[in-house]
């Protein structure tokens, strides 16, 4: 079981498939995660940011919007090679 840092908390089940698709319709055709499959696995309240596994294994920080963009830079994007790597750089 993963303890997550400050502010971080578990999400699974439909919270994280109604993350999922809030994701899905952010992403323009040409962001940098618009045809990756991933699943959402943590969530940030207090700063609507969502950490999603990748299905190559790597992770994702982003943060959401809660709009549709046509800015591929939108919703932000950090990539991790993995959890230890995600969490050497959390405050």
């Amino acid at each position: 079981m993963t303890v997550w840092p400050e502010g971080w908390r578990n999400v699974s089940g439909p919270e994280s498939i109604e993350l999922a698709q809030q994701l899905r319709r952010e992403m323009s055709s040409s962001h940098i995660l618009h045809d990756a499959q991933f699943m959402v696995i943590a969530r940030r309240d207090d700063q609507d940011d969502v950490l999603l596994e990748l299905a190559d294994g790597r992770l994702a920080e982003l943060h959401m919007t809660w709009a549709a963009s046509n800015d591929p830079k939108l919703p932000g994007a950090l990539l991790f090679d993995d959890l230890e790597d995600w969490l050497a750089v959390q405050v």
